[in-house]
C-alpha cells in the first residue's frame, strides 16, 4: 500500500476524515483513483488508511484510524455487523432504519438504509465504488434481504468525479414499496423519491411530536409523503393540513392515509411552494395548534449561511403569524452549516418584534440510527427545537 505524507500534528489521533489537498506534503506518482493508501504524519508515524481521489479537494477519505487496513470483504462484513448491533440497541430487526451512516460507521462514502425487508444503498466516494460487490455480498450473507437497490445520485458523486447510478442490484420489489415502521404503514418511492425514499433521521422525532396531536389542528410544512401527518392522524388529530411542492409526494401521503385506515376527511393536502402557501393561509384566518416545519437544507456551505439564516427567519415569522396562542411549533434544520445556536438566534430575531413570548420546550436531534461522532462534526446535522407561543 502506497503512503501519503500529510501535514498534521503528531499528537492528533483522530483527524477529520477528509484530508484536503492543502494538507498533503508528499504523494507517490501514478496512483489510481479510489486506491487505498496509508497516511503518515511528518514524523513518519501512521495516521490511518483511506481512499485516494485526485479529482476532488477531499483528496483522501479516511476509513481506518491508527493502522494500515484494507477494506476487504471480511472487514466490510465486520463493520456492517458492528453497525447493525448498535442499531439493535434502539430498534427491533423488523424496523426500517439507517444501517450505515458513512463516516460515523467508518465506511466513508457509504449509506445503507434498511427499508422494510430490503436495502437501499448510496455510494458517494471513488474508493467505495470499488467495494460495491463486497457490500452486496455482505448484505446478502448477513440479512438475506428481499432486494438491494442502489440509488447513487447525490451531489457528492459529482464532487468525486463519479456519474450518477441507479439500479436494482439484487432481488425484486414493487415501487413504491410498502413498509411497516413506527407502528404504521408507509409507501416508499425508492426509485423517484427524495434521498433513499424515506426520512429515517426523523424517526424518534415523529413519535415525540405525535404526543401533542390529539384533538389538535395541525400543519405539516414540507410534508413530503406525510410521515408526521400520518402520525398525527393516528394519534387523534382533529384536522391535518400538509403542504409540499411535490404532487407525487402528496399522492403517496393520501395513499398512506388509506392504507392505515385513517379518516381521509381529516386530511387536507396543499400542493405548492410553502412560502407562497403560508401567505395564502393567512387570508383563511385559520390558526394552528401544532405546526411542523421540516424544510430542505437551505445551504450545505458555511459561506452561504447568512442568506440561509434570513430564509429561516422569514419562514419562522410567517409561521408564528398562524400559530395559535398556547400552540406548539417544532422547527428543524437539516444541515451542519446551521448549528443549534443559529437556529435559536433566528427565533430570537422573530421574538423581538412580537407581543407574545416564544418559549423553548425541548431540543430534538437526529434518530440514533444516524450516530453522531466527534471526529466528524458534520455527522451532527439534524437539530430541532420545540417552541411554545405564550
Amino acid at each position: 500500500m502506497k503512503k501519503i505524507k500529510i501535514n498534521i500534528s503528531e499528537g492528533i489521533k483522530f483527524p477529520h476524515p477528509y484530508i484536503l489537498k492543502s494538507r498533503i506534503l508528499e504523494i507517490p506518482v501514478n496512483m489510481e483513483k479510489g486506491a487505498e493508501v496509508t497516511l503518515i504524519n511528518k514524523q513518519g508515524k501512521i495516521v490511518g488508511t483511506g481512499f485516494y481521489n485526485p479529482d476532488t479537494y477531499k483528496t483522501v477519505r479516511i476509513h481506518t484510524y491508527g493502522e494500515v487496513k484494507f477494506l476487504d470483504y471480511k472487514e466490510i462484513e465486520k463493520r456492517i455487523k458492528k453497525a447493525f448491533k448498535k442499531r439493535k440497541e434502539f430498534f427491533n430487526e423488523e424496523e426500517s432504519f439507517r444501517l450505515i451512516f458513512s463516516e460515523s460507521d467508518l465506511l466513508t462514502g457509504l449509506i445503507i438504509d434498511k427499508i422494510g425487508k430490503g436495502f437501499v444503498i448510496q455510494i458517494n466516494s471513488a474508493g467505495m465504488e470499488k467495494k460495491r460487490e463486497f457490500i452486496i455480498k455482505a448484505l446478502k450473507e448477513i440479512f438475506e434481504p428481499e432486494f438491494i437497490y442502489e440509488k447513487s445520485d447525490s451531489f457528492a458523486r459529482k464532487e468525486e468525479g463519479l456519474e450518477n447510478f441507479k439500479k436494482l442490484l439484487f432481488g425484486n420489489f414493487k415501487n413504491p414499496c410498502e413498509i411497516f415502521t413506527e407502528g404504521l404503514y408507509f409507501l416508499v418511492d425508492i426509485e423517484n423519491g427524495q434521498k433513499t425514499g424515506f426520512f429515517l433521521d426523523q424517526k424518534s422525532n415523529r413519535l415525540e411530536m405525535a404526543k401533542y396531536a390529539k384533538g389538535k389542528v395541525c400543519l405539516d410544512l414540507f410534508s413530503y409523503t406525510g410521515a408526521f401527518s400520518i402520525h398525527f392522524l393516528k394519534n387523534g388529530a382533529e384536522k391535518v393540513f400538509a403542504i409540499d411542492i411535490s404532487e407525487r409526494a402528496l399522492k403517496l401521503l393520501k395513499e398512506n392515509t388509506r392504507i392505515n385506515n385513517l379518516d381521509e376527511r381529516k386530511l387536507t393536502v396543499i400542493e405548492g411552494d410553502v412560502f407562497e402557501k403560508l401567505r395564502e393561509i393567512k387570508q383563511w384566518k385559520i390558526e394552528f395548534d401544532l405546526i411542523i416545519n421540516d424544510p430542505p437544507s437551505f445551504t450545505h456551505k458555511k459561506r452561504k449561511k447568512e442568506n440561509a439564516l434570513k430564509g429561516y427567519k422569514n419562514l419562522h415569522s410567517e409561521i408564528f403569524d398562524i400559530l395559535k396562542g398556547k400552540g406548539i411549533l417544532a422547527t428543524f434544520s437539516c444541515t451542519h452549516a446551521i448549528d443549534i445556536k443559529d437556529l435559536i438566534e433566528t427565533i430570537s430575531g422573530v421574538q423581538k418584534s412580537r407581543d407574545f413570548v416564544i418559549g423553548l420546550k425541548k431540543f430534538l436531534f437526529q434518530s440514533p440510527c444516524h450516530p453522531i461522532v466527534f471526529y466528524f462534526p458534520e455527522s451532527f446535522y439534524l437539530k430541532g427545537v420545540v417552541l411554545s407561543k405564550d
